[in-house]
């Protein structure tokens, strides 16, 4: 079994579930927008919606989503549809772009503080912080993320705080903070059982065999991704089943 590698990260966006049921939603939510036709907010929503779940598997249809819900949302002033709509530019060009990526970044993060909305900076930022970890800018990683973690224990959404924080794990066990990792970790996996969160518990579980993998504890790093492989094979994850 191909065992860890890379260095565990949380993608930027946050799968909402077993595949079958995100294909299920997806379809639910492009049927719906085909038939929506009054421009207002509720489409601006659709688009977003849809461009965010289509991503991974079909990420040119993300990026024509999320420039009509920019167009749309210039048309009316509707500043939360705008923000979403550049954190989706910025999703889509994080990989081939990154520089790009965080330019759509950091327009939604400005949006956001803007319209006072706090969780959608705390998500921003952690998107901000995945990126500039992209680009080997240690400092400007942490601050982001320590940003993320913060906003969303502050506000109390745990599930969101733990995310954010899998995240902050990843980027100190890079640098070789390994305790901190742990405790990080260890805050994670407590969360993602409480809320029976499948698809973040199966991620945790790999970034706990990650983590045991570069300390050379084989047989602890084996056991995790063990874990993590069996509610992938739940959730019918194939490209996770594939890459352990």
């Amino acid at each position: 079994m191909n065992v860890m590698k890379c260095l565990f990260f949380v993608p930027v966006f946050f799968i909402f579930g077993s595949l079958k049921a995100q294909n299920f939603k997806l379809d639910s939510i492009e049927l719906r927008l085909s038939s929506y036709k009054i421009n207002d907010t509720v489409k601006v929503n659709l688009l977003n919606l849809t461009a965010e779940l289509v991503f991974a598997n079909e990420p040119e249809k993300t990026l024509k989503k999320a420039m009509l819900s920019a167009e749309l949302s210039d048309k009316l002033n509707y500043a939360k549809g705008k923000a979403e709509s550049n954190w989706l530019l910025g999703l889509y060009y994080e990989k081939p772009n990154k520089k790009l990526a965080l330019e759509y970044y950091l327009k939604a993060l400005k949006i956001a503080e803007t319209v006072k909305s706090k969780s959608l900076e705390a998500k921003y930022l952690n998107s901000i912080g995945m990126v500039y970890r992209g680009l080997a800018n240690k400092e400007k990683a942490f601050e982001n993320m320590r940003k993320a973690v913060a906003i969303s224990e502050e506000m109390k959404d745990r599930l969101s705080h733990a995310k954010y924080l899998l995240n902050l794990a990843g980027l100190n066990n890079v640098h070789g903070n390994t305790n901190k990792a742990l405790d990080e970790l260890q805050i994670c996996l407590k969360i993602f059982t409480e809320f029976n969160d499948k698809p973040m518990l199966a991620k945790c579980y790999s970034s706990f065999g990650n983590f045991h993998f570069a300390l050379a504890n084989r047989a602890e790093a084996l056991d995790y991704s063990l874990k993590a492989l069996k509610l992938y094979e739940v959730l019918n994850d194939k490209p996770e089943i594939i890459r352990l």
